[in-house]
């Protein structure tokens, strides 16, 4: 017997960066979030244990479909790749727009995000969002602390590429390497890591290794895990668009991708995991600027109802 104070929440998971379920990166939507309390939102997004769980509520302004929360086991944050475009993807199969929407307007922590669809409205086949304006940081210079903090030596990192912190309101240290099979073989050491990343708050980290030729196809690729030491409840992320987005942009900023135009990046993430996941990144040059959209499919999963007694 259900108490009759009770409120009922409605949700749905979806695997984004995925093109089948158990894949990607999971997402619990929350399709209405109105009476939830901050500190209920946070308790529920613990209870989901997924690496982000989003709420919807009504926009603030016309132009807008939704209002978005994102919520971490540790917090709310400003915004974040896969629950852009998992939220999105909730919204257009679960009948929650207008007839033949195919961008879809979202008001988060940073501003509007604009995701686009890719095929039918109703059912997309694969969605893209613009990143937020990129802000970068001064590079590192302690490389081998860092390295040993990582389990590595010195001579593991790539040697042209800088190890810096890059943010769009979601900040990563991104650690070039030399390999994929060095990126799979990184283990922390926190007490050197907080040694080494003295001054950062919780710093997450973006490790990875670039294949040195495109395919037929001009798309380069590149293989990456995302480590989060500071959180103890997920220590990994199976993908990461707010990661895999900005690292287009250090690729083509330091030269190790050409981007005369427009560059192609196909980010392989998760698979150590079991959750291999694809993400897909366009860096375009305007000027002295650069301009990154990052995409992926999406699958539902299931779906269920939240119980709160109050």
């Amino acid at each position: 017997m259900h108490n009759k104070n009770s409120c009922s929440y409605h949700f749905r998971v979806v695997d984004v960066f995925a093109d089948h379920i158990f894949g990607g990166n999971q997402l619990a939507v929350f399709l209405d979030g109105t009476g939830l309390t901050e500190q209920e939102m946070l308790a529920i997004t613990r209870e989901m244990n997924f690496s982000e769980t989003t709420f919807l509520f009504p926009p603030s302004q016309p132009d807008s479909h939704a209002r978005v929360r994102i919520f971490t086991p540790t917090g709310e944050i400003p915004f974040a790749g896969h629950p852009t475009l998992g939220t999105a993807f909730v919204l257009a199969t679960n009948n929650l727009l207008p007839a033949n929407t195919q961008h879809i307007v979202l008001e988060e922590g940073v501003g509007p995000i604009t995701v686009r669809l890719s095929g039918e409205p109703s059912a997309p086949e694969f969605l893209w969002t613009t990143l937020p304006p990129l802000t970068f940081q001064a590079p590192f210079e302690n490389r081998e602390a860092i390295a040993e903090a990582l389990g590595l030596r010195a001579t593991d990192l790539l040697a042209e590429a800088p190890i810096q912190l890059i943010s769009t309101g979601n900040a990563f240290v991104y650690v070039p390497l030399r390999s994929r099979s060095l990126v799979e073989q990184v283990e922390v050491n926190m007490a050197q890591l907080r040694t080494s990343f003295a001054g950062v708050s919780s710093p997450k980290l973006y490790i990875f290794a670039l294949e040195p030729q495109a395919d037929e196809q001009g798309r380069f690729h590149a293989f990456a895990r995302m480590l989060k030491p500071y959180q103890n409840s997920i220590v990994e992320d199976s993908a990461t668009g707010s990661a895999a987005g900005p690292l287009g942009a250090y690729l083509a900023q330091h030269g190790l991708i050409p981007c005369q135009n427009v560059a192609a990046l196909v980010v392989e993430q998760g698979t150590q995991m079991g959750r291999q996941s694809f993400l897909h990144v366009h860096v375009q040059r305007q000027d002295d600027s650069l301009s990154v959209d990052f995409g992926g499919s999406a699958v539902p999963v299931y779906e269920g109802i939240l119980r709160l007694s109050r």
